[in-house]
């Protein structure tokens, strides 16, 4: 998995290109997660639209970026849940506890 990191507007930009799978994606999301706030961001967007597969350690990584976020008084969501991405968070209803949009104007 891969993450581009930028900002537009303030906001932090994460976009993930890959798989968001145990081990591989979710120790990635994190460190990124991490040093974004670390540099001082409190608004941070996580773009899905190029993620390819997510299980569950990429759901736990989403919550504990929620976490995190809350504990920081930051704010972090989703963007581009893609359809495959999207069945994933509603059937585990992670949505409702991340918000995702399904653009960057919506945040």
């Amino acid at each position: 998995m891969r993450i581009t990191t930028g900002v537009d507007l303030g906001v932090a930009i994460l976009a993930v290109s890959g798989r968001l799978t145990i081990g591989e994606g979710d120790v990635t999301l994190s460190q990124a997660i991490v040093r974004v706030f670390d540099a001082g961001r409190s608004r941070i967007l996580t773009d899905l639209k190029g993620c390819t597969t997510m299980d569950s350690g990429g759901l736990g990584e989403l919550v504990r970026a929620k976490a995190t976020a809350t504990t920081r008084g930051a704010s972090w969501k989703l963007v581009h849940g893609e359809d495959r991405v999207r069945k994933v968070l509603l059937l585990t209803r992670v949505i409702g506890v991340v918000e995702i949009f399904d653009d960057e104007g919506m945040h």
